[in-house]
């Protein structure tokens, strides 16, 4: 495997990576390594979700089964936020924030500490 990137995170059958952008080979580029990679660790299993920042941090899944690497999938997480948001409220919200790695900051609105993503609170949609 070329690629080198950081875990965010890896619990309930969802892991979560971040491109390093460090010059080497991205996780994007060399997709079926990383996937057969985490798969001989046992960090992933079929069945589970593999959530990856790009070299731009743009959110994205990688898709795989038991053979390896099958494809990419968009994911935009503004919308995903927002169904979370008004079908469980604003906790879960926070919680994914969390396991994303995003970064934290005061939003007004929300009168809370809030994840930010692409400069707007994830929860209301206020830019930062």
């Amino acid at each position: 495997m070329l690629a080198k990137f950081t875990i965010i995170s890896s619990e309930k059958n969802m892991t979560v990576i971040k491109d390093r952008n460090d010059g080497s080979r991205s996780v994007t580029n060399d997709a079926e390594d990383v996937v057969k990679d985490l798969m001989r660790i046992a960090l992933i299993a079929p069945g589970d979700r593999l959530l990856y920042f790009d070299s731009d941090n743009v959110l994205g899944e990688i898709l795989f089964n038991e053979d390896g690497f099958i494809g990419f999938e968009e994911i935009d997480l503004v919308a995903w936020a927002y169904v979370l948001y008004r079908t469980s409220g604003q906790v879960p919200v926070e919680e994914l924030g969390h396991r994303l790695g995003l970064p934290f900051r005061r939003c007004e609105p929300c009168e809370n500490e809030e994840p930010i993503y692409d400069g707007a609170c994830l929860v209301c949609s206020t830019a930062q």
